[in-house]
């Protein structure tokens, strides 16, 4: 698996919403048995100014819901579609803005 990477979101009862997840997880920690992702939201709005970077995915504008980041079992995740790492300094601007405010 391999930083930036999005997976489909396999949950039928959050799919619709979330159809993907941004998988953030350094490639470095390919071992453990969980990844740290950001769930990609077909709702796109301007409230949370900063941590939700848009994005682009298969030619859908999509937000990256960083404050609702999960961790699941990498068994969870379906087909890997896309990789955002063009959009890295966006992503990881938005996680650091989560924890550090500015």
């Amino acid at each position: 698996m391999v930083q930036f990477d999005v997976y489909e979101n396999l949950d039928a009862m959050s799919n619709e919403g979330f159809p993907y997840f941004l998988d953030v997880q350094h490639s470095f920690h390919e071992g453990l048995q969980t990844r740290l992702l950001i769930p990609l939201s077909t709702q796109i709005s301007s409230r949370m100014n900063g941590l939700e970077p848009i994005v682009v995915v298969k030619g859908r504008k999509l937000a990256a819901i960083v404050p609702e980041m999960v961790t699941l079992p990498t068994e969870a995740l379906g087909k890997k579609v896309d990789n955002l790492s063009a959009n890295s300094s966006d992503i990881i601007n938005a996680i650091d803005f989560l924890i550090t405010g500015f």
